[in-house]
């Protein structure tokens, strides 16, 4: 089950749509990681708490976490 978050500061600018991002990223990882669309869950999460170099508040940032998660483990004498 794949699992993708998007991290950033509080002063990014909103420019980009989630939901538009992600269903374009769950078609394009779909398509080469062997998963199925509907498997991904995703989630937006803007960050008010952070501190970045000196602490100016000019400096941003934008962190996207891709993960995979296999399923469960087969028992013995299972197909």
């Amino acid at each position: 089950m794949p699992h993708v978050v998007l991290e950033c500061s509080g002063n990014v600018r909103d420019r980009t749509d989630p939901a538009a991002l992600f269903g374009k990223l769950h078609i394009e990882l779909a398509s080469v990681g062997g998963f199925r669309v509907q498997d991904f869950k995703s989630r937006a999460v803007r960050m008010d708490q952070y501190f970045i170099g000196d602490g100016t508040r000019e400096q941003s940032f934008v962190n996207l976490d891709v993960r995979t998660f296999g399923g469960s483990p087969r028992r013995p004498g299972r197909r």
